[in-house]
């Protein structure tokens, strides 16, 4: 008798077990979705760079824009930009890593070399989209800056500054990113502007 209860009470505890697993899973989901949402991260994603690659450098081309007239005229509208950066700690449980970069910045009569240290967080982006990964970060560090031209002294300078970047991976290799540079002014000029470069990963 014990035992056709116990045969009979299965399959409403396996019904039970499924139920509970299901609601489980499902609010599983929806805090993971929740989460991705807010943070626009999948905090146990793993990064292919960072795990294939552990000491990764990037090399990046491209042009620079100083955003008002007073660097415009020292340096032109574009002016070229050469760039070399290197992760020195990576936190894969946050999707994220610390880099060094080392900029170049010339041409006309103002030169720009940026030396920072900034963080970089990453997204799995959307898959539907050319470039399947995101990032964006922020860092800060020392600028040296020459200018010769009217109102300016023509010295090197090292001004205190940082940035603002994103980026999307468009292939493991390839990627673009933007970064606006903020910094002291040069005497009475302002020259921070826009950065825009293509890069590479080795």
């Amino acid at each position: 008798m014990i035992e056709r209860l116990r045969s009979a009470a299965s399959p409403v505890r396996a019904t039970l077990t499924a139920q509970k697993t299901g609601r489980n899973f499902f609010l599983g989901g929806l805090a993971a979705l929740a989460l991705l949402a807010t943070t626009g991260t999948a905090a146990k994603a793993q990064y292919y760079p960072d795990t294939t690659r552990p000491n990764q450098y990037d090399i990046r081309i491209g042009t620079y824009i100083p955003s008002e007239k007073d660097g415009r005229e020292l340096g032109g509208t574009y002016m070229w930009t050469f760039a070399a950066d290197y992760r020195i700690q990576r936190l894969p449980q946050y999707n994220s890593y610390s880099i060094v970069s080392l900029e170049y910045i010339e041409r006309n009569d103002l030169r720009i070399i940026p030396l920072t240290i900034g963080q970089v967080w990453q997204t799995l982006g959307n898959p539907q989209f050319v470039g399947r990964r995101y990032f964006y970060g922020l860092g800060v560090g020392l600028y040296q800056v020459r200018g010769s031209g009217p109102e300016v002294s023509g010295t090197n300078k090292v001004l205190p500054g940082g940035y603002l970047n994103a980026g999307v991976d468009l292939t493991e290799q390839w990627f673009l990113e933007g970064r606006y540079h903020y910094m002291s002014r040069y005497d009475t000029k302002f020259i921070g502007g826009l950065e825009l470069t293509a890069g590479i990963r080795f």
